[in-house]
């Protein structure tokens, strides 16, 4: 039996990769059951005028608009369930138009320029889709774990067995 003492740094790194890995596990054996609140949500449509919009490092979009009806102004989200095609043409004081659940765009066009493409078109598509992303997030994570869990068992395999050939020399 290896004593945990008697590894290397490399070894050690080994077994916490692994550790982890067995941590992550139930996360990949029970997918993500959420309905990201969207559960019994219906696709809206929603015309006003563009304001501005704010781009996040995570990669996501605030559109800023004002609604013709209540003179308020309103704030959508381009995240997860759309793409910005053509963040190019959005220009303050034009129309916009736009299908959204709750406050995450679907699709979006300004003057008749479609900027935002939908990755899904309905509540129950949108919850698959979400739940999809996040259970291929943990599935990447926990190979990243698992390839620095074998590369590190490999290096520390690979250093024991040089510290082995030096003591044979030494002899």
């Amino acid at each position: 039996m290896i004593k945990y003492n008697e590894l290397n740094r490399a070894g050690r790194l080994a077994v916490f990769f692994m550790v982890l890995c067995l941590l992550g596990l139930p996360a990949l054996l029970f997918p993500s059951h959420s309905n990201f609140d969207l559960e019994g949500r219906t696709v809206e449509h929603f015309k006003g005028t563009f304001i501005h919009a704010e781009f996040f490092k995570g990669g996501g979009v605030k559109l800023l608009t004002k609604s013709p009806e209540t003179r308020g102004y309103q704030a959508f989200y381009i995240e997860g369930l759309s793409i910005l095609t053509n963040s190019d043409s959005l220009v303050s004081g034009r129309s916009i138009e736009l299908t959204h659940l709750e406050k995450n765009v679907l699709t979006c066009q300004i003057n008749g320029v479609m900027l935002c493409t939908a990755r899904c078109s309905s509540a129950a598509n949108c919850i698959e889709l979400e739940r999809s992303d996040t259970d291929m997030f943990v599935k990447i994570a926990l190979i990243i774990l698992f390839v620095f869990a074998i590369f590190f068992a490999v290096l520390s395999w690979l250093q024991h067995l040089r510290g082995k050939q030096s003591d044979v020399v030494k002899s």
